[in-house]
């Protein structure tokens, strides 16, 4: 599963991302933060689900992350 986000480019800005990694035990295949001459940055970063057939929950399970990130990234 590929995530895709926009961080603000300011230091420390990763630091929370890699926080709820941590909390959450993820297993990260691939992670990348390019600036891009804004006030953001573009980051995306590849997680490995272990089973493909509980598509549902891991998706319950992302949101509930993605409801994390939006928080921490205000």
């Amino acid at each position: 599963m590929l995530l895709e986000f926009r961080l603000r480019d300011e230091p420390g800005s990763v630091t929370a991302i890699l926080e709820l990694i941590s909390a959450h035990s993820f297993n990260i295949s691939y992670i990348s933060s390019q600036e891009n001459g804004t006030e953001y940055q573009l980051f995306k970063m590849g997680l490995i689900a272990d089973n493909a057939d509980k598509i549902f929950d891991n998706s319950f399970f992302y949101s509930t992350f993605a409801g994390e990130l939006s928080s921490a990234m205000e």
